[in-house]
């Protein structure tokens, strides 16, 4: 066969009618009804992923428009327009490449030109593929005409991202969504594809290639296209992932199984094994995402939907739900929320492989986490160890009430302090010992009787052994009573404190006639 002869396989199996387009068979429905009713809009947006479609339908709804016989929602495909109009030659039917055509000049020249008549068929119509792509002052310039056009014309809009159209264009159209391929779908039309052209090709294959077209028909179709090249005879599921250098769901499930089951080892040779096959770490851990998402959704269906569900085979999809059960819900959370975290940093990093590896033997040494229930449990074994029900140990922390504090005073309700508490000897005293005060240490709250004296803050002791002589008791009893306080222990405890002096708050007058 003669190089130049050759036509790939997404334009040599291209769609030529409604009832062939796969996967839009809604819009397919739709279009025809509006074609036989007459009530055909002057202007429609299609807007859906790349692949699906979009052009295709186009083209097909203007070879129903101007067929020579019709209008009709089924082109004979044999008259002048349908024949010229896939391959781009029909005089009154234009395609525009909005991405290249997208100044305000480009759209006025077509304004001018949509004034006159066709120059044989039935209609001019206009499609202008990926039209997000318009300055705005294009899209100004359009507005008018696409409000009020002539009756002989018809616009048709295609575009990924109806998100960057105005509002203005979006309200004059009537929008169609064409939908993703989904996997089945795909499948089915690779393998009739395959059966057409003589290519001998497993199913696992075909399933493989409909997964990493990420729903995009053309792109599947492609990918058939150049793995038939590849394999000297039959086409495997290792020819396909060697050509795409990317790993196939076995191996992805060897290196979660590596990941669940805290295998560090494993998971470097699993790293060590994309490296040596070229694999990009950045596609293969958006893979391990969607394949813990998988794994997080199956346990959250009923098991007789798993299946269809996950969209894959037996085999694989039993493998994934046996690996979701072994991890539960609360590790599978945990790493795709460990996974979901640092996505940046792997995805954007100058050594990918290294920034890979590391994610991956933090989940591998991340610890498995307890569910609640769990926790309950082992709390209650805890407890009954202690002794009795042990509801002691999660007994909540009182505050004092105003009446044990009260030797100090209350300044707010002007309670008088009450009898100090009998004070105790140091070797009663659970508190540790006090370091000696810094030099230079600040004194401006110690007594001036005391300044001369105090060569320590007032702290208690530690209880010292038998043969241990007590502290002595320092001059000033009110600051000695204070530290003995249990409460006033703690605090010190806790932060390290020391007490200097006390303070009263002075006793408010009491109102007259109280």
């Amino acid at each position: 066969m003669n190089v130049a002869e050759y036509v790939v396989i997404a334009r040599k199996y291209r769609p030529a009618t409604f009832e062939q387009l796969v996967g839009q068979e809604h819009i397919a429905r739709t279009l025809q009804n509006a074609i036989k009713q007459g009530k055909v809009p002057h202007a429609l947006l299609f807007s859906g992923p790349r692949g699906v479609g979009k052009t295709t339908t186009a083209r097909i709804f203007a070879k129903a428009l101007n067929c020579v016989k019709g209008p009709t929602p089924t082109p004979c495909c044999k008259c002048a327009p349908c024949l010229e109009i896939p391959e781009g030659n029909c005089i009154d039917v234009i395609e525009i490449d909005g991405a290249s055509n997208n100044s305000v000049d480009d759209i006025r020249l077509l304004r001018e030109n949509a004034r006159y008549a066709p120059s044989r068929d039935r209609y001019k119509i206009y499609i202008i593929d990926e039209v997000h792509m318009l300055t705005t002052q294009a899209f100004n310039a359009l507005l008018k005409t696409l409000e009020e056009p002539p009756a002989h014309v018809k616009f048709v809009f295609a575009t990924t991202a109806p998100e960057r159209i105005p509002a203005t264009i979006l309200s004059r159209c009537q929008r169609y969504i064409f939908r993703r391929i989904s996997r089945s779908e795909a499948v089915a039309n690779l393998k009739k594809i395959a059966e057409a052209e003589g290519i001998e090709v497993d199913d696992e294959a075909l399933a493989f290639i409909a997964d990493k077209s990420s729903g995009s028909l053309r792109d599947a179709q492609s990918i058939l296209d150049q793995a038939r090249s590849i394999a000297a005879g039959r086409l495997t599921l290792k020819d396909v992932s060697r050509l795409l250098s990317v790993t196939d769901t076995a191996f992805l499930a060897d290196f979660v199984d590596a990941l669940i089951d805290s295998d560090p080892a494993g998971v470097i040779r699993g790293v060590e094994n994309l490296f040596d096959q070229g694999v990009n770490f950045r596609s293969f851990f958006a893979e391990l995402v969607a394949y813990f998402h998988k794994m997080l959704v199956s346990l959250s269906i009923p098991k007789g939907e798993r299946l269809t569900f996950l969209e894959l085979g037996a085999e694989e999809s039993q493998r994934l739900i046996e690996q979701a059960d072994r991890a539960g819900k609360n590790k599978l959370f945990t790493y795709l929320d460990k996974l979901l975290s640092i996505e940046s940093e792997v995805t954007k990093s100058a050594i990918p492989r290294v920034a890979f590896e590391v994610a991956a033997l933090g989940l591998c040494h991340l610890a498995d986490v307890a569910s609640v229930e769990t926790l309950l449990a082992k709390l209650s074994e805890v407890q009954k160890s202690a002794g009795g029900s042990g509801q002691g140990l999660l007994e909540p922390v009182r505050s004092p009430s105003p009446k044990r504090a009260s030797f100090l005073g209350n300044s707010q309700t002007g309670e008088k302090p009450t009898k100090m508490p009998t004070p105790r000897s140091a070797s009663q005293s659970t508190s540790r010992p006090h370091a000696p005060v810094a030099q230079g240490e600040d004194r401006r709250f110690v007594p001036p009787e005391h300044r001369e004296s105090a060569q320590r803050p007032v702290r208690t002791a530690p209880k010292p052994a038998s043969n241990a002589k007590s502290s002595p008791k320092p001059e000033n009893e009110a600051l000695y009573n204070a530290s003995n306080i249990p409460i006033v222990q703690e605090a010190l405890r806790l932060f390290d404190g020391v007490i200097e002096d006390i303070k009263r708050s002075p006793e408010k007058p009491k109102p007259p006639g109280t």
